[in-house]
């Protein structure tokens, strides 16, 4: 019960969350129309925690 009201707490914008121009915007999307807002890691496409889990999956993938 408590998951569901924190996605839906993510799912609506806050007052204080930035606009970002699309370049410091992470990269990651469904390939449809959602596209992630948060920021950036420096010098890298994405947000920190889809970079890693990008990561996970290419080791994942290579070791079946």
């Amino acid at each position: 019960h408590m998951r569901k009201l924190d996605s839906m707490a993510r799912k609506s914008p806050s007052a204080n969350e930035e606009i970002l121009p699309n370049e410091l915007r992470c990269g990651r999307t469904d390939r449809k129309q959602w596209w992630c807002k948060r920021r950036v890691m420096d010098n890298l496409k994405l947000y920190e925690i889809h970079y890693l889990q990008g990561k996970h999956r290419q080791y994942k993938d290579k070791s079946s």
